[in-house]
């Protein structure tokens, strides 16, 4: 997002784990929470806690970025996560050889 005066700032890539806030992770947000094209993989089967969640998102944010594709087809649907999981993505060269 950019500011009123020109600052660029990152919003948030999802709920965040908050040791002082377990009911609102545990118990209301059981179900993974965004677009599921930016959605970790682990998430899906409940994993909450893994910091490297973020890195799954900023890594897809950048992918797109570069490319102006998503690293994985079918990335918004439900059949889409799960050949996440399995699959490999589509290297960045593929569509940007530089």
């Amino acid at each position: 997002m950019i500011t009123p005066d020109g600052e660029v700032r990152i919003i948030d890539f999802g709920l965040a784990n908050h040791l002082d806030l377990h009911d609102l992770i545990y118990e209301s947000f059981q179900e993974p929470k965004g677009t599921p094209a930016y959605i970790a993989p682990e998430q899906f089967f409940g994993v909450r806690d893994e910091p490297r969640s973020d890195l799954f998102s900023v890594g897809t944010m950048l992918y797109e970025m570069t490319t102006s594709k998503l690293p994985f087809t079918d990335a918004h649907s439900t059949l889409g996560v799960i050949n996440r999981i399995r699959d490999a993505e589509v290297s960045p060269r593929h569509y940007r050889p530089d």
